[in-house]
């Protein structure tokens, strides 16, 4: 068991570097690039990303996922799934680029066909990705991920940049996506050692289809959950009110992915190991559940106070996404209380539970934006872009939420004093510093500064006061942040634990 202790914060610590390193080039060129390019270029390139999306999830179906999860992966699995996955991409490139016009007159862009058609390449890059990603992530070896997802973030940024200097307009957003998906193209087949054989087994794809298929159905209802905004906006409001909207949807889900996202994806293989260990999966349930929250709150609540003087430092055409981001923030939280209930059921293999719960939301979600679209068709943007974030927000607290703690309860052998020791102190201490200086902001004294020192002030005041409070409501709190912060800044992005070089250790999976 120490081992397996061991191995997890080795892979916390790695998942923590690829998604810091990752969601940090991320913001950082997103904000440049908002300073430079208007909504309505986000917008349409943002209703291309749906479309091609949409495409990518046929082609995955949640086959990735299946290769993590299968206890017994044989060489066979790994071929097999590869060749089919390679002839699914092709097939679905060529109906992406055949349906590429209708999608362009359903939005009413024509400027929109081309640029799907260019995004459409990706489709097969990603395809040629999906069984290396999975065996990295099979056997929990981020570092190699880390280094290979900020190398390719980094050169489509700076190829966007570049290109929206020199007046490349929405195609800035464009080369930014293909330079990306090119570059981990080429870095993961650099440092994954496994390559494929021309062997195919329709028996051992079968083994695989049987559990992806449930992941598959629940990446269909996330989809419409998380991008039929998006798409309704597109089709009734418009490009300028869709790209308003998806800045500050990605501001919040990069924010949250900086802290969530990294525990998320270690979840995965690491309860997958102790599936059938009961204590062993409370225990790791409770503890993802703890640091999934410790962090990602307090910077949600500081996002939600920063609003208004971040979105003034990106540029005044952005600033009726300001409130929306306000009141996307409460999402982010609902997320980063339910993100591990996912890797739990599948790791369980119960993935049709996390099926039921995406597709609720989906269908929750879909009619509330339908009712938006159709009552607020000629209402004002930022009318019509709140009235979404606020539908999206009371389907998230009031539905989504409780069945997802329902279900770390009833699976993750948690009681409701376990849920409320783990998160409790967070959120307590969150709420408390939101209000205090959400309060402080108010005086001129405090309005009156430049946006820039008014981020300083209001985030490092948000993250003291939200970490005193749940010391005062939990001391053991500050061992926590104390061993986070520690693991953070111990990383060493340049060698493995046995002191070689990234890469060197990227041996086949054993049969």
């Amino acid at each position: 068991m120490m081992q397996d202790e061991s191995k997890f914060r080795t892979a916390i610590k790695w998942s923590y570097a690829m998604n810091w390193a990752r969601q940090g080039f991320v913001v950082l060129i997103t904000l440049i690039l908002a300073r430079v390019l208007d909504p309505a270029m986000f917008g349409v390139v943002a209703i291309a990303a749906i479309y091609i999306g949409f495409i990518q999830m046929l082609m995955e179906q949640g086959l990735g996922t299946a290769l993590i999860q299968r206890r017994n992966l044989r060489p066979t699995h790994l071929d097999s799934m590869f060749w089919t996955i390679l002839m699914l991409s092709m097939i679905l490139l060529a109906l992406s680029i055949g349906l590429s016009g209708w999608w362009a007159r359903m939005n009413r862009l024509p400027e929109l066909e081309s640029v799907t058609i260019l995004l459409s390449l990706g489709i097969p890059m990603r395809g040629l990705t999906i069984v290396q990603e999975s065996l990295l992530r099979r056997r929990m070896n981020f570092r190699d991920l880390a280094l290979s997802s900020s190398y390719a973030i980094v050169s489509g940024g700076v190829t966007g940049i570049v290109i929206a200097l020199a007046g490349g307009g929405v195609w800035s957003l464009v080369g930014q996506q293909l330079t990306t998906g090119v570059t981990q193209l080429f870095l993961l087949w650099r440092v994954g050692q496994w390559r494929p054989r021309f062997c195919f087994s329709l028996g051992r794809v079968r083994q695989l289809v049987s559990f992806s298929l449930w992941v598959f159905s629940s990446k269909v209802g996330t989809f419409l959950s998380i991008r039929s905004d998006a798409l309704l906006m597109g089709l009734f409001f418009g490009p300028v009110a869709v790209g308003l909207y998806r800045l500050s949807d990605r501001l919040m889900n990069l924010v949250l992915q900086l802290h969530t996202k990294s525990i998320q994806m270690v979840a995965l293989p690491h309860f997958s190991k102790s599936q059938n260990e009961r204590e062993i999966l409370r225990h790791s349930v409770k503890s993802c559940l703890r640091l999934s929250t410790i962090i990602s709150l307090p910077m949600l609540a500081s996002l939600a106070v920063m609003a208004h003087p971040l979105v003034e430092i990106i540029g005044p055409v952005w600033v009726d996404s300001a409130d929306v981001l306000k009141v996307l923030c409460i999402i982010g939280v609902v997320k980063s209380l339910t993100l591990i209930t996912g890797p739990l059921m599948n790791a369980l293999g119960k993935p049709f539970l996390r099926t039921i719960i995406v597709w609720t939301s989906a269908i929750f979600c879909t009619i509330s934006f339908v009712w938006v679209a159709l009552a607020f068709g000629q209402a004002q943007v930022r009318e019509q872009i709140l009235a979404i974030a606020g539908v999206r927000t009371a389907v998230f607290t009031l539905i989504i939420l409780p069945l997802n703690l329902y279900i770390l309860v009833k699976f993750g052998g948690l009681t409701f004093r376990d849920l409320l020791k783990s998160v409790g102190p967070a959120c307590a201490g969150s709420g408390v510093a939101f209000v205090l200086v959400e309060m402080a902001s108010q005086y001129p004294i405090v309005s009156s500064l430049t946006p820039i020192v008014r981020l300083v002030i209001e985030g490092v005041s948000i993250m003291a006061i939200a970490s005193l409070t749940m010391i005062l409501l939990d001391p053991s709190m500050f061992s926590d942040i104390k061993q986070f912060v520690g693991t953070v800044s111990k990383m060493n992005p340049l060698k493995n634990e046995d002191g070689s070089m990234i890469g060197d250790q990227d041996k086949m999976i054993q049969p």
